[in-house]
């Protein structure tokens, strides 16, 4: 059996995660005209009446470039499939995130170049917006 990861230790990368983005909801306050927020004299306050409180909704997602640094772990999880074994997957740490007690990347969220990592984000944000 042999399995075979697309990255080496040592490797300079860069990492790609996505964050979550949310709209606010007007909340109703006639006080504050649901922005949770009221000035008094030139300074802004939270709202007494809704005590600042802003419903959000989770709007869309947006992928970005988190992170760069050399491959310092690698792990590759296999399993049993009736008599044979498969490749399920290939996991990475950084160094500038720690190794062991760090993040942990999958293979499809790392790239050689920030360049392509770049591209990808835009191609993964833009595909999450299509649907």
């Amino acid at each position: 059996m042999k399995f075979e990861s697309k990255f080496n230790h040592g490797d300079f990368v860069y990492t790609i995660c996505y964050k979550d983005k949310y709209k606010e909801i007007p909340n109703g306050c006639k006080t504050c005209n649901g922005s949770g927020k009221v000035e008094i004299s030139g300074d802004i306050f939270k709202c007494p009446r809704c005590k600042g409180y802003i419903e959000r909704e989770k709007d869309s997602i947006e992928w970005y470039v988190s992170n760069s640094g050399k491959i310092g772990k690698i792990e590759i999880t296999s399993y049993l499939n009736g008599n044979s074994y498969n490749k399920s997957g290939v996991n990475y740490m950084i160094d500038s995130t720690g190794i062991g007690s760090g993040t942990v990347y999958n293979e499809k969220n790392i790239f050689t170049s920030r360049k392509e990592a770049e591209k990808e984000c835009i191609k993964r944000t833009e595909q999450q917006i299509e649907n």
